[in-house]
């Protein structure tokens, strides 16, 4: 009797046991992620922040109205720089798929994209803008781009683990630039002018994948078909606040010579709370967001990001009315206090007075490599709209991204 207690205490251990692993209690230990992406990727602090909407908090210091919207995507990796990626744009052979194979680490191909969308308005000194942030991090397993460039080889089951870690938040931002009359005289200056920007993070949502997902393509006589498996955990917060302030100075000597720094990020920080939890099995049935409100497992947790911190000075002359040249350097700091340099020299066009053009260089201390940005678009007096591309240095890969924007301003 006491044999068969014993035995039932035990089996009772081993299944709450396997319960709790099916039901965490909190959030992994690793759902922190470092985010890098926060301040505008392409333009810089002069060329942005006069007469413009852009992510200078200078910004609003010189026009009466305007107002832009825009969107920026990009997406970097660890593995591939542009010219692997234009060599493998031709038909691959045995031997360039093997390379290409080589060339993956063992977890696969680390992917960074990148979102940046929203509009501003500006009337008079005053400045109100809204956007939405989105960064994330996962893999690209090696199964799977194996699948891609060979094929389903004997019935296989590929696996795909994308680790993955992504943030979108909603950004809401008030600044204000003014002039400080009695410095400027003083100097004496052409202009002299204090810029002032608060970010508020209202909304947003956070999700940690540690899921594995499984599938095998399955041929024979009579049909083919994929056999799915999604096992593990998803976690998800639709609570976030969030706030970081801007600080920036303009320093005008002349009409033509603009000097400006500034300060963004500072104690930028969000705060992730409220997580959901969900077992990979049930991923296979939800299909709406309602499923994603309705369902889950709330958890104990929660996850602190600090929001980039960038100081920029930069240097802009104007030589022509539709010629001017910029220079900017530029430190960003992450929470894990990893730092770099960016050093940007560009210059900025405006042909025929309806056709602006810019192109811009860029070294970055971290590879110690270059990137570009090249841009053009259309102006008819006060109206005008802009596309850029750009290319930045990412580990032993490239970061490539695109943005378009249309504005009116004057």
């Amino acid at each position: 009797m006491k044999r068969q207690l014993w035995l039932v205490l035990l089996a009772c251990v081993v299944l709450s046991q396997l319960a709790l692993a099916e039901s965490p209690t909190s959030i992994p230990v690793d759902s922190h992620f470092v985010l890098s992406a926060f301040n505008s990727t392409t333009g810089t602090v002069t060329d942005s922040g006069v007469k413009s909407l852009h992510s200078s908090v200078l910004a609003t210091r010189k026009g009466i109205f305007g107002i832009d919207g825009g969107v920026n995507l990009s997406a970097g990796n660890d593995t591939f720089g542009s010219s692997n990626i234009n060599r493998y744009f031709t038909n691959l052979d045995e031997n360039l798929k093997n390379e290409i194979l080589n060339l993956i680490g063992p977890d696969g191909i680390k992917l960074t994209p990148v979102l940046n969308a929203g509009s501003r308005f500006q009337l008079g000194i005053l400045g109100f803008s809204g956007r939405v942030i989105g960064e994330a991090s996962g893999y690209l397993s090696r199964d799977f781009v194996e699948l891609l460039l060979k094929g389903n080889q004997l019935n296989r089951t590929y696996s795909l683990d994308p680790q993955l870690r992504a943030a979108f938040m909603g950004d809401a931002k008030a600044q204000v630039a003014f002039r400080i009359p009695f410095l400027s005289k003083l100097l004496p200056l052409e202009d002299l002018a204090l810029g002032i920007g608060y970010h508020y993070i209202p909304a947003g949502l956070y999700m940690v994948a540690d899921t594995e997902i499984n599938f095998t393509p399955i041929y024979t006589e009579n049909e083919a078909k994929i056999e799915r498996e999604i096992t593990g955990d998803l976690f998800i917060s639709q609570t976030v606040k969030g706030s970081a302030l801007d600080l920036g100075l303009l320093v005008r000597p002349n009409k033509k010579l603009y000097l400006a720094a500034s300060v963004d990020g500072l104690n930028g920080v969000v705060k992730w709370s409220n997580f959901k939890h969900y077992l990979g099995e049930e991923l296979n049935n939800m299909q709406t967001w309602e499923d994603i409100n309705t369902r889950g497992t709330p958890v104990a947790g929660e996850v602190i990001q600090k929001l980039p911190l960038t100081t920029k000075l930069g240097v802009r002359y104007d030589l022509l009315n539709w010629l001017s040249v910029n220079s900017e350097l530029k430190h960003t700091k992450l929470e894990d206090n990893s730092a770099w340099l960016n050093v940007t020299a560009g210059t900025d066009m405006t042909l025929l007075w309806v056709l602006p053009l810019k192109a811009s260089l860029t070294y970055d201390s971290r590879f110690k490599q270059f990137g570009y940005n090249l841009g053009t678009g259309l102006k008819l007096l006060f109206w005008e709209v802009n596309c850029e591309g750009y290319k930045r240095p990412f580990g032993s890969g490239d970061e490539i991204g695109a943005a378009i924007s249309t504005s009116i301003k004057f």
